[in-house]
């Protein structure tokens, strides 16, 4: 209810068009269903950092995960109430950060929403090396009774989606 939806669909940001000196960004709506506060972590799953200008993608360091442009990009978390708020940054850093998961809001209130917006920055000194690479990932938003982004101790509970970006 309330627009919310336990398996969303679609691109929160799309990459496409980045280009050194831009940013895109993309908001989600996070309710925390549980009858008890929650921690509100982000992580990043699936990524894949393909490296556009392999000439042979066999070839060592080319393809796969050996791109540049997750290693380049900056990714900025911010938070707000409601969509129509100021939204308030609460993370700023890289993509392998964001695989390891990242805490957004320490004891969300149970019953709550809050909006979260997730940007990315491609900074104007990034090179040639990035311009045809392509980063790809699957976004886990996590709510944790407990400790820690892979769970604490027993009894703590997570659910998550899955949202992309390319």
């Amino acid at each position: 209810g309330n627009g919310f939806t336990s398996s969303p669909r679609g691109t929160l940001i799309n990459m496409t068009r980045l280009a050194p000196g831009l940013t895109t960004r993309g908001s989600m709506g996070v309710r925390n269903a549980y009858d008890s506060s929650s921690d509100l972590y982000l992580k990043f799953t699936h990524v894949t950092d393909q490296d556009g200008a392999c000439a042979h993608p066999g070839q060592s360091g080319c393809g796969g995960r050996h791109g540049q442009l997750g290693a380049e990009l900056v990714f900025t978390v911010a938070v707000a109430d409601t969509a129509t708020d100021a939204y308030q940054p609460v993370w700023s850093g890289s993509a392998a950060q964001l695989e390891q998961g990242v805490a957004i809001i320490k004891s969300m209130p149970a019953s709550t929403a809050r909006w979260v917006r997730l940007s990315a920055t491609l900074p104007e000194s990034s090179g040639n090396e990035t311009q045809s690479d392509r980063l790809g990932f699957g976004l886990q938003v996590i709510l944790q009774r407990g400790s820690g982004v892979d769970g604490g101790s027993g009894g703590h509970a997570s659910g998550g989606v899955r949202l992309g970006g390319w």
